[in-house]
């Protein structure tokens, strides 16, 4: 029995959206676990945020280049431990 006389027709009728669960019962148990873990993520997929992957990104190939500078505060020097024991500084 080839994939042609079981997993074929069944796909072919989840295609046309009448699923024939017949078609099913020769087919391997390693196959219908994929096939449910398949249908599990593409329902599931919508109310997860991988949805996102599906937007274009159009702001981004127009938005202005995002510029890095040093913040100013780290320039100063920490406390020494002496200083932070006294409570100077």
């Amino acid at each position: 029995m080839t994939h042609r006389e079981t997993i074929a027709p069944w796909f072919r009728s989840v295609l046309m959206f009448s699923p024939e669960i017949d078609y099913m019962e020769n087919v391997p148990l390693m196959f219908r676990i994929h096939m449910f873990s398949w249908m599990a993520v593409a329902f599931l997929f919508p109310f997860t945020r991988l949805v996102h992957c599906l937007s274009a990104p159009f702001e981004y190939l127009v938005r202005s280049p995002i510029i890095y500078r040093k913040n100013k505060s780290s320039d100063r020097k920490s406390p020494s431990r002496e200083n932070r024991a006294k409570g100077d500084f």
